[in-house]
């Protein structure tokens, strides 16, 4: 049984497979709502904010693939296939397929894909990513309840302090971030973005309204004389919720308990403020800040894979 994948600009033919992914994958059973996002997913397509690519095995499709770009970075943001598609790795072409659309179609140098386990893969198919030179790590979301958390002052050591995040430091926290994932980082080979200053700028700012939706008690900075060495980026999701995009030390600065300070200072805050439920996502591998947050008390609540690759020069 053969099987070839083609581009899509329409959801003429296969937009069952859409469907089958809004029920079974994000549990949307409103009709209307499918409509809806089938109309919009759609309208993507055709207007190029969106691209997919779909497998058809005998003239029958069986799985598909879509990704839009998100800064430097082509990112996928659904993927699914019937059972009868694992065989002969429809998997496998399927992103490799979209990953050169990227790179020589639509110029990318970056592609990522977030898989969320449990997922039923072909056999082979990371052992046949890697030999295509994708980068495949292990990366897991963490919670915590701040408000059933024993937690200890926050102390520095002398001569840093903590204080409250300001809008005109938005820049300097965005280069410290930046500066703190230095390579050989391991999150570097998935989320290359992270060392580019103005791409991850746009995107804080983006998530922010240009950084004016951060709450300033969430979000400390510790400072040392009057350079900054440590920052973080909390995103409150609703009045009960918050969420840790980064969190990160000057490496000129690591190794003294900061990291560990600018924590216990968040779920403090957090705490404060009532909010029941502090997430944030961590490179299995990372090891230093996986061992931490564990012993803060953070859960891992689901894992999922993160696949990589980087354009061939």
């Amino acid at each position: 049984m053969s099987v070839k994948v083609q581009d899509k600009s329409s959801i003429a033919g296969w937009s069952h497979l859409i469907k089958n992914y809004l029920r079974e994958v994000r549990k949307v059973s409103n009709e209307k709502k499918i409509s809806e996002i089938l109309d919009s997913f759609a309208g993507d397509l055709e207007a190029n904010e969106r691209f997919a690519v779909v497998a058809y095995k005998d003239g029958k499709p069986v799985g598909y693939l879509t990704g839009r770009p998100y800064g430097i970075v082509f990112e996928t943001s659904s993927f699914y296939l019937l059972h009868e598609a694992l065989e002969g790795a429809t998997d496998v072409q399927l992103v490799d397929t979209l990953a050169q659309k990227a790179f020589n179609e639509l110029g990318f140098h970056y592609f990522r894909q977030n898989i969320a386990l449990p997922f039923e893969f072909s056999p082979t198919f990371l052992t046949d990513l890697k030999e295509k030179d994708f980068k495949v790590i292990e990366r897991c979301e963490m919670s915590i309840n701040p408000k059933q958390t024993e937690i200890l002052e926050p102390t520095l050591p002398p001569t840093y302090s903590f204080e409250l995040f300001r809008k005109e430091k938005a820049k300097e926290v965005i280069r410290l971030i930046c500066e703190a994932n230095e390579p050989g980082h391991p999150d570097l080979a998935i989320y290359p973005e992270m060392r580019e200053m103005e791409s991850i700028f746009r995107i804080f700012a983006r998530l922010t309204e240009e950084f004016e939706a951060l709450d300033v008690t969430l979000n400390p900075v510790i400072v040392k004389g009057k350079g900054l060495v440590g920052a973080s980026i909390v995103l409150k999701d609703s009045p009960t919720e918050a969420y840790i995009a980064q969190a990160s030390i000057n490496p000129h600065h690591q190794k003294q308990g900061l990291g560990k300070a600018l924590m216990y200072k968040i779920i403090t805050e957090c705490k404060n403020q009532g909010i029941n439920r502090l997430l944030l996502a961590v490179t299995k591998n990372n090891f230093p800040a996986y061992k931490l947050y564990q012993k803060l008390g953070f859960k891992e609540i689901a894992q999922y894979l993160a696949i990589g690759k980087e354009k061939q020069k």
